[in-house]
C-alpha cells in the first residue's frame, strides 16, 4: 500500500468517527431536554363554533392555555383587516369568556391573500399593524398568530414573491417592537419540510414565543401518520426551533382523495364508527377506514393522545387542535392536557 492511499483510508475513518462523534452529540442533545414548566394546550376556534354555541361557557374552551381565533383577513392590496359581522360577534363572546378567565389567551390568527402584499415594504407593515390596534384594544386580545402556511408559494391563488420568507420575518418583528414581549406571537408552520424551509426560521425563532407546526395535511392518502407527524416535529427543530418553542398539530378531521368526502369532523367520525357504517383500519404508522368505497384518513383518539405522549417524551412546548368544532364536549384537549400534566 502506497504512502497516498495510507493517507486517504486514515482521512476517511477519521471523517467517520467525526461523524459518529457529532451525530451522537447532536441526537444527545436532541433526546435530552429541560422540563417543561407549563405546556401549551392550545385550541383554533372558528366563529360557526361560537355563534352557533347557546353560550359561550358551554365552548370546549375550559382546558386551554390559549385560544386563537380565526380568521382576521389580510387582504391584498389593502393594509384594512376586515372581519365580518359573525366575526365581531364571535370575537365579542370569546373576549367576555377571557375575561372572566384570565389564565387564558386570547389570540387572532391572520389569514389571507395579503401577506405578500403587507409585508413587502416597512410602511405597508407599518400601516396594518396600527390598523390592528383598534380590533386589539376592543376584543382585549393577548396575542397574534399568523397563519401565511405557503410563503413563496402559489396556493389558492394567492400573490407570492421569492422575497416572501423574508418579508415574513420582518413582518412578526415590526408586531413583536409594536406589542412588547409581554404580547403572545405564533405561526402555523407547514409539516412538509419542503414548504416548511420557505421560512427563514432561525430568524423567525428569534421573535416568536411559539410554533404551530401542522402535522397533518401530508397528503390524501395517510394526512397524519405517526413517523411523519415525529418527522416534521423533528425538521422544524432542526429548522432552528427550540423544542420548547414547538406545538404539535392535532387533526381533529380526516382528508380524502375524493372531495366529497373530505374533512369530515371527529365527532361525526366517531358516530359513524359507533353505528357501524366505518370500520377502522390500524397499522403502527396510521389508521383509516373504507366508506362507500372511499379511504379516510383521520386520527382515533388513541392515535391522537400517543402524539400528545411524543410531546412530552422528546421535550416539545405543547399541543394546539385544528380545530375546537370538531370535538364539541371538549374531551380530546381534557385528555391531552391531563397526559402532559401527569
Amino acid at each position: 500500500m502506497t504512502k497516498r492511499k495510507r493517507i486517504v483510508i486514515i482521512c476517511v475513518v477519521a471523517a467517520l468517527v467525526a461523524g459518529v462523534i457529532l451525530s451522537s452529540v447532536f441526537l444527545g442533545l436532541y433526546f435530552a431536554h429541560e422540563p417543561i414548566s407549563e405546556y401549551r394546550n392550545v385550541g383554533y376556534i372558528m366563529a360557526s363554533t361560537v355563534n352557533n354555541a347557546a353560550d359561550v361557557e358551554d365552548l370546549p374552551l375550559r382546558d386551554l392555555t390559549h385560544i386563537i381565533f380565526g380568521f382576521v383577513c389580510i387582504n391584498d392590496g389593502s393594509v384594512e383587516p376586515t372581519i365580518s359581522e359573525a366575526d365581531d360577534r364571535a370575537l365579542a363572546a370569546l373576549h367576555t369568556y377571557a375575561s372572566a378567565h384570565p389564565s387564558v389567551k386570547l389570540m387572532i390568527s391572520l389569514n389571507g391573500n395579503g401577506f405578500c402584499y403587507v409585508s413587502r415594504t416597512a410602511e405597508r407593515r407599518k400601516a396594518y399593524i396600527q390598523n390592528l390596534k383598534p380590533l386589539i384594544e376592543k376584543y382585549g386580545i393577548s396575542g397574534i398568530d399568523a397563519d401565511w402556511e405557503y410563503p413563496k408559494r402559489n396556493t389558492n391563488g394567492y400573490r407570492h414573491c421569492t422575497h416572501d420568507g423574508q418579508d415574513y420575518a420582518a413582518l412578526m418583528e415590526d408586531i413583536r417592537e409594536e406589542f412588547g414581549n409581554d404580547f403572545a406571537l405564533s405561526i402555523a408552520l407547514c409539516g412538509s419540510v419542503t414548504f416548511m424551509n420557505d421560512i427563514n426560521n432561525r430568524r423567525m425563532a428569534k421573535t416568536l414565543d411559539f410554533v404551530n407546526v401542522m402535522t397533518y395535511d401530508l397528503g390524501l392518502t395517510n394526512h397524519c401518520g405517526y413517523t411523519e407527524t415525529a418527522s416534521s416535529m423533528f425538521n422544524a427543530y432542526l429548522a432552528g426551533y427550540k423544542k420548547s418553542q414547538l406545538n404539535l398539530g392535532l387533526p381533529f378531521y380526516e382528508r380524502c382523495k375524493d372531495k366529497e368526502y373530505d374533512y369530515k369532523e371527529f365527532d361525526e367520525l366517531m358516530s359513524m364508527i359507533e353505528r357501524g357504517e366505518i370500520e377502522v383500519k390500524k397499522t403502527y404508522e396510521y389508521c383509516y377506514a373504507k366508506y362507500q368505497g372511499h379511504r379516510l384518513s383521520f386520527d382515533t383518539r388513541e392515535y391522537l393522545m400517543r402524539k400528545v405522549r411524543l410531546v412530552k417524551k422528546r421535550g416539545y412546548g405543547g399541543v394546539f387542535c385544528w380545530h375546537l368544532g370538531c370535538n364539541a364536549d371538549g374531551s380530546l384537549m381534557r385528555e391531552a392536557r391531563q397526559i402532559l400534566e401527569a
